[in-house]
């Protein structure tokens, strides 16, 4: 039966395909695809509370999605959330 052979060669989808599944962290990894972000862009972007951003950030972190970042003065300083492989480009 078809059923007994998909079931069978089943695996659990990739923790990133989890972590992306989620729709606050799928639109947080689009706006970081688009260019680094501050915290307080995200807030906005989304419309959610810092709180919830920051959660779910922490969250992406920690699947190695995302990684925080230090620019310089000459591009408005602070630090910034990018997508962890994505090359800074100023």
């Amino acid at each position: 039966m078809y059923v007994g052979v998909v079931a069978s060669n089943w695996s659990a989808p990739p923790s990133f395909v989890r972590l992306a599944g989620h729709p606050l962290r799928w639109r947080l990894l689009g706006e970081l695809a688009r260019s680094d972000r501050r915290v307080r862009e995200l807030v906005s972007l989304a419309g959610q509370p810092q709180n919830l951003i920051s959660y779910h950030l922490g969250r992406l972190r920690a699947g190695r999605l995302e990684r925080r970042t230090h620019l310089g003065a000459r591009v408005g300083g602070g630090r910034y959330r990018r997508l962890r492989g994505r090359a800074h480009r100023g």
